[in-house]
């Protein structure tokens, strides 16, 4: 459930996973469903602890501030709204691209950890406008520990 909330403040203080203290503004707090239902259920945190990586915050609140926030992200419902969409923002996509696979793949993990809609897409559209790949690799063997034990068990079922 996506919470409402009247008043977002205008920064709020995130530890990391590696207790480092970073400050997201306004824009970046909306675009999060997690840091919305924390402050629903506790409008003055003081901080909130999200499970991702300080580095990897950090470039997530640089993409999000690349994008426009003013009015609220409407999830793509085809690859190729996506793609249309990736082509509008070219600035963004060039960043995403010039990011070492380790960030790349970090992108995706704080848009999981902190349910970024827009930073998903974002993530999910670089791969559908300029796929490369060292990408496509890091993607197919991350997938392959989830695999291995389905054909495990198909083996044995032959």
């Amino acid at each position: 459930m996506v919470a409402i909330i009247a008043n977002i403040p205008e920064t709020l203080v995130i530890r990391t996973r590696d207790q480092e203290l970073v400050e997201v503004n306004s824009a970046f707090i909306r675009e999060s469903d997690f840091l919305k239902n924390e402050l629903r259920s506790n409008p003055n945190p003081g901080e909130i602890i999200a499970s991702v990586r300080s580095d990897l915050l950090k470039n997530a609140i640089t993409v999000i501030g690349m994008c426009d926030t003013s009015a609220p992200y409407v999830l793509a419902r085809s690859d190729d709204d996506l793609r249309a969409y990736m082509r509008t923002i070219p600035h963004i996509t060039e960043f995403i691209q010039s990011m070492s696979l380790f960030d790349w793949l970090g992108l995706h993990n704080v848009s999981s950890k902190l349910q970024m809609d827009r930073l998903r897409d974002l993530f999910d559209g670089s791969l559908l406008v300029h796929p490369n790949v060292e990408q496509i690799r890091a993607i197919v063997l991350g997938m392959q520990p989830l695999l291995m034990p389905a054909r495990g068990r198909a083996a044995e079922a032959a």
